[in-house]
Formats: structure tokens, sequence, C-alpha cells
């Protein structure tokens, strides 16, 4: 069912289940207004940009980039990460200048190391022209790629697609990636599994900070007794430190 050619739409994602369970990731909610970050679980998927040919082409090019850190327009991305940097540390060279607790001697360490690694970032600007071109290419026929794989069906609603995919055809998208030799920060080898997929994904900055398997169902809450043993994991306390005795005969 891939009239994917024929769809107006504004946005576009994929979804990965096999009707028992979904797929999803862990990413902060940037429908909240909160001066703190909240979190939710969501699927994968995003705006079509102008570059892009068609909404699964939308849908395939968000999903790579939200779990694999796979990017078409990498001399974009580059920009924004560069000029981030060198805003954040310009305005530490400021603070280091006007910092009275510093000696002259230190001063003129910490404003030199600043300034080289601005320098640094600004070199980022001129990316070989050359490398963005050649991971366009390669990452353009990647997704081409992976558009090969038909869907059974895609869910429209308020002009966002989302085309749906099995357990199998994801496994058959992650094979792709790595037939490909295209590599991911969020990996130390491309997965070959689903497993494997979720569990070796790295902690990383990224607007997905993790991938969870949840059970395919409308009404999910987690019970408040499970969210404190999830605390004790992440922070243990005297009451997560156990022993267990092993008795012989």
């Amino acid at each position: 069912m891939d009239t994917y050619k024929d769809i107006e739409y504004q946005a576009a994602g994929v979804i990965f289940t096999n009707n028992t369970h979904i797929i999803a990731g862990y990413q902060e909610d940037s429908e909240t207004d909160s001066e703190t970050n909240t979190f939710v679980l969501s699927g994968f998927g995003g705006k079509k940009e102008p570059s892009d040919h068609n909404s699964k082409y939308t849908a395939i090019r968000e999903m790579l980039e939200e779990i694999f850190d796979i990017q078409v327009n990498l001399s974009n991305i580059i920009k924004e990460q560069t000029t981030s940097n060198i805003e954040t540390l310009s305005q530490l060279l400021m603070d280091v200048e006007n910092d009275n607790l510093i000696d002259q001697n230190g001063i003129k360490d910490v404003t030199e190391h600043i300034n080289y690694l601005i320098k640094v970032n600004k070199n980022m600007y001129t990316y070989s022209a050359d490398n963005v071109e050649q991971n366009k290419i390669k990452v353009n026929n990647l997704i081409n790629f992976i558009m090969l794989i038909p869907v059974e069906k895609y869910i429209y609603h308020n002009s966002y697609v989302n085309y749906v995919y099995n357990f199998t055809q994801l496994e058959e998208i992650i094979h792709i990636i790595k037939n490909h030799n295209i590599k991911s920060k969020y990996y130390d080898e491309i997965p070959t599994n689903i497993f494997d997929l979720i569990t070796k994904r790295k902690k990383l900055d990224g607007e997905i900070k993790s991938l969870a398997l949840l059970p395919l169902q409308t009404d999910l809450l987690v019970h408040k007794y499970f969210i404190q043993d999830i605390e004790e994991l992440v922070n243990p306390t005297v009451n997560s430190h156990y022993s267990i005795k092993v008795l012989y005969r």
C-alpha cells in the first residue's frame, strides 16, 4: 500500500509494531512550556523539509535521525553545533576575563585555550564540501533502499502520516544500515536484532534518550511501586543492598 507519492502532508513518521508490542523513544516533550525538562514516551517522526521528496522519505529520514543520528544534511548539523559551541565559549571567555578570582597568568592561559577552542569550532564551518556531498549521497542511497520495503498500511491524521512496519521489517532496515557501512554514535556497531537495538543504544545527548518496548495498549500507566523500584536501580539506597545466601547440601 505504498501510495506515499500522492499524500499531502506536513509531517511524517514510522511505527514499529508486531500487533502486540510497539517500539517507542523516550524524549524531551517539545509541547511543554515548563522551565524544567519533561520527558515522554513518543514515536519517531517530524516535519517535512523542503528537500524531502515525499512523505515516506520524510518518515524514514526522521527515523534515521532520531534513532541512529544518521543525518542527510551534515553541513547544517555542523553549523548548528559549532554556532552553539562558539556562543558558549565566548560567554565563558567573558566570564573568565571578568573574574577577579583568577590571577593574570591564569587568565592568560585559560583565555588562550578558550580562544583556541573557538578557532577550532570556526574552522568546522569550512567542513569539506566534498565530504558533505558524499554524506548526502550515501544517506540518500540508504533511504532509497529502505523505501523499497513495502508497508501494509499507513495512518493519516491532521496532515501527519505514519507508516507502519512490523518487527521483521525493522530488522531488515537495520541490516540495510549495517550493509551500507554507516556508523552511528549511539552504537559501537550497528545492531542486527531488535533486542540489541533497544538495549545496546548509548545514553548520549540527542532527541531520543533511549528506546523502549511497550505493550500495544491505549491505557498505559506505570505503577507507583514500580517507579520506586526504578528509583532504587537508578539511585541505590540502603534498601537496595542485599545478599543472596546459597545453600549447599
